[in-house]
Formats: C-alpha cells, structure tokens, sequence
C-alpha cells in the first residue's frame, strides 16, 4: 500500500521524487506536466521508501534489498562531486582511483546516465554518496537528519 513513504517534494515544489517501481528505480517528475526528469537505478529491489533532508540537497532511498543508499541532490547552476571513472566524470588511468571531481548540473543532465532525459530545475547524482548495508530484512520507512 503507497504511503508518503513513497513521495517527497524537491526542486521548490516543482519535481515529484517517487518510488515502489517493480523495475527498482526511483523517479524524478515534474508536477506540471507529469513529465519524467530522471529514472535511476541502482537498488537491486524495488525501492520501497525515500525522504528528501530540509537541506534539499540529500535524498536517502530504502529498498527490499535491505540497503539504504544516500543521494545528492542537485539544483541547476550548482556543482556536485562525483567519484571520477563514472559515466559523468572524467577519467583516470586507474579504475581504483579515489579521487572525486567537481562536475555541474549541466554535464550531469548531458552526460548522465539516467532513463529520462527532459530538464528539469534538479537532477539527483546517479552514484550514491554512501551505501549502508547490515539490515536483516527491507527497509520500509526512512528518517533524515542532516544537522548531525
């Protein structure tokens, strides 16, 4: 059964963040039109709950697979950091490179590598800032505190 476990606003009240989605993604839309901004997958079940911080900025995501995974959110004219060697960064000779580059919100919409496409006033970044992992069942509601 849906529940706001499943929704939260971003992007000024302009973008509906959803989930429960049988192909495990969870989906950016604008309010105005029901367009698609960004489908993105990486849970490996059906992400079951998802809550946006009072920073806008941090988006954790619950899913069947027992994992929660912390997003960055990002707004047009910001940057975000991503891990280098990922589809929207540059490269570095070693794929075990640690370092992470400052990469805009324009590169992201053009290079990511998200289903949808449309723009959009935010994108969340399509590698995960952190993935936590020792729960014994699915995760099923989340909580943020981003001041701690």
């Amino acid at each position: 059964e849906a529940g706001p476990q499943y929704f939260s606003l971003a992007g000024e009240g302009r973008v509906l963040i959803s989930c429960g989605y049988w192909d495990h993604t969870f989906k950016l839309s604008l309010l105005e039109n029901s367009r698609l901004v960004q489908s993105v997958r990486k849970h490996k079940d059906i992400v079951t709950c998802l809550v946006l911080g009072e920073d806008n900025r941090t988006l954790v995501t619950g899913s069947r697979d027992t994992t929660l995974m912390v997003w960055d959110v990002v707004s047009k004219n910001s940057t975000v950091n991503v891990p280098l060697n990922t589809p929207m960064s540059p490269s570095l000779s070693s794929p075990t490179h640690a370092a992470a580059a400052m990469v805009s919100f324009d590169a992201m919409v053009a290079g990511g590598g998200g289903e949808g496409n449309a723009a959009g006033p935010i994108r969340v970044n399509e590698v995960p800032l952190h993935i936590l992992y020792g729960h014994d069942d699915e995760v099923t509601y989340v909580a943020i505190n981003v001041e701690l």
